[in-house]
């Protein structure tokens, strides 16, 4: 299995959180900011990760995905930077948190665009995770971005009209599978309905096909939680956080 891995670069490590660079994009002034994974890692690390890319920072979360295979029990999870190791593998996980402009960029650079379209052609298994799910979609408001066209469909921002609620969307949030469990796609059977999951996002997938929506979330409009066309699979939440812990997660499980 191959995680895809978020980084451009990386100078030095200190601790927890590290390293803030000029981002090597023709002079730009954006910076990435990038953390390393640590023990009891918390979601605030996600909230300060998502208020700094609304701010146009890009961040990369590297070692958190590692506890993806961790969770599931299943070793070893390579993460991947390498186009043909990605085409090489069983089954990819592609994470993301940042903007879609610079995430778009960095995939094209690497030729990781091409190849995550090949595993799509192939029939592998592909789970995308926040901004993983979004630039799987067509296009995205976000930078005015052509993403990569995984599933058809538009990522919009969040336009709100209760002051209550602020964007980012940030936070624990109840997430109402689609259909009977047994009409399920198998990565989402065992979870028990109304199951809180952890959110953090500034814009919202709009797929075109409302049966490809697997699960829905309310937060001032109804807003896709999960997606699920053929072999693409995608969570806007980041289903290593859910309220009550399930061993073995059945998510990852039906991944596999």
């Amino acid at each position: 299995m191959a995680i895809i891995e978020e980084i451009i670069d990386i100078d030095t490590v200190d601790g927890p959180m590290a390293v803030v660079r000029k981002h090597p994009d023709g002079g730009s002034d954006k910076r990435v900011v990038i953390f390393m994974d640590a023990p009891g890692i918390r979601p605030s690390l996600h909230e300060f990760a998502a208020r700094l890319a609304d701010a146009g920072y890009d961040v990369a979360m590297p070692d958190l995905w590692h506890r993806h295979g961790r969770l599931i029990g299943y070793e070893p999870a390579d993460i991947v930077a390498d186009p043909a190791k990605v085409e090489g593998a069983e089954r990819v996980i592609f994470p993301g948190v940042g903007a879609a402009g610079s995430a778009m960029r960095s995939l094209k650079a690497r030729g990781l665009d091409d190849a995550l379209k090949q595993v799509i052609a192939s029939g592998r298994p592909l789970l995308g995770i926040c901004l993983g799910l979004q630039i799987s979609l067509d296009h995205s408001e976000e930078n005015d971005t052509t993403t990569l066209g995984l599933i058809p469909g538009e990522v919009k921002r969040f336009a709100l009209d209760q002051p209550d609620l602020k964007v980012p969307h940030m936070g624990w949030n109840e997430v109402q599978f689609s259909g009977e469990e047994s009409d399920r796609n198998p990565m989402f059977k065992g979870i028990p309905q109304n199951s809180h999951f952890y959110f953090v996002h500034s814009y919202r997938c709009v797929p075109d096909n409302q049966a490809e929506v697997a699960a829905t979330a309310d937060y001032g409009v109804e807003i896709c939680a999960a997606v699920a066309r053929g072999n693409v699979v995608g969570t806007q939440f980041h289903p290593e956080y859910i309220s009550k812990p399930l061993a073995p997660h059945p998510l990852y499980v039906g991944f596999l």
